[in-house]
């Protein structure tokens, strides 16, 4: 993935979600540099690139495509609150979100869908993304 690049192949981010889920145990040899960079390439290039998948204009919900690529992007985002945890998420919010000319309750209500809703699952937040972003075009 290259932040200029927005890849519209739902495998590409179920692989990289499927990497990003990958036990840390796993990664205990990698050296810690190496860990890092990869912790900034999810935050800087990932969560854009992510973001400007479902942002494109021909993204819609006729589409089954579509769908399946909002679908995997929003289990993408799961996993990555699960990892990183309040820095991603807070992240998203506060950073990204506002400088892609996101409106505040917009980002509010989607980060809280992630925080506070019980056994959320890629088809719902996809539901709750649709509805925020998608619907409202």
């Amino acid at each position: 993935l290259n932040q200029d690049i927005v890849d519209p192949q739902p495998t590409r981010w179920e692989l990289l979600n499927k990497i990003v889920k990958s036990p840390s145990d796993r990664y205990a040899q990698v050296p810690e540099p190496v860990k890092l960079a990869f912790i900034r390439f999810l935050f800087e290039t990932a969560t854009e690139s992510s973001f400007k998948a479902l942002f494109q204009p021909h993204i819609t919900t006729q589409d089954a495509g579509c769908l399946a690529l909002i679908t995997c992007v929003c289990g993408f985002h799961l996993t990555l609150a699960a990892r990183l945890g309040m820095d991603w998420l807070l992240f998203v919010k506060q950073v990204f979100l506002l400088n892609a000319n996101c409106p505040p309750q917009v980002g509010n209500e989607y980060i809280s869908a992630i925080l506070v809703t019980p056994d959320i699952t890629p088809k719902r937040l996809r539901s709750i993304f649709i509805n925020l972003f998608i619907a409202k075009k």
